[in-house]
């Protein structure tokens, strides 16, 4: 009876430790970055792995009538019954330049458009994390963009 679980305890020893030298797949992360954007079918990260967002922010260029969708990170609602954004969708400095045209789910994802020509920074009221001391603590560059004709 021994040797039956010397053998077993062998292909168990294997067995853990083939999967600990093993990679996940490249869809899942231990990372929790705070926003995704979509910018002409890519998608980006913004902010830092511990889900933070961080200055400088990023930037991106737009074509007038081009659109970003911006994906906030989700958590449960604290009474545990639905997902809620971690932090609200950012809004425009400039809605002239460029625009929130929907919202959806949960208030999670924002569709925005590039009206006008010129420079606008979407801001979220959220933490982050920048070189040094901030002017507005709950106000965060989420993206920089410059919207061209």
């Amino acid at each position: 009876m021994r040797r039956g679980y010397g053998a077993l305890s062998l292909v168990v020893i294997f067995g853990l430790a083939a999967g600990c030298g093993s990679t996940p797949p490249p869809e899942v992360t231990n990372c929790g970055f705070p926003v995704r954007v979509r910018v002409a079918g890519n998608t980006m990260t913004v902010g830092d792995c511990a889900g933070h967002l961080v200055i400088p922010a990023k930037k991106v260029t737009l074509h007038v009538g081009e659109k970003i969708d911006v994906y906030m990170t989700e958590t449960w609602s604290p009474d545990d019954t639905h997902l809620v954004p971690l932090d609200p969708l950012p809004r425009s400095s400039r809605s002239s330049v460029l625009k929130r045209i929907a919202t959806r789910v949960n208030a999670a994802v924002g569709t925005y458009i590039a009206e006008h020509p010129g420079h606008a920074m979407l801001i979220a009221h959220a933490s982050c994390i920048g070189p040094g001391p901030l002017d507005h603590p709950l106000s965060c560059p989420v993206l920089g963009v410059t919207v061209i004709p």
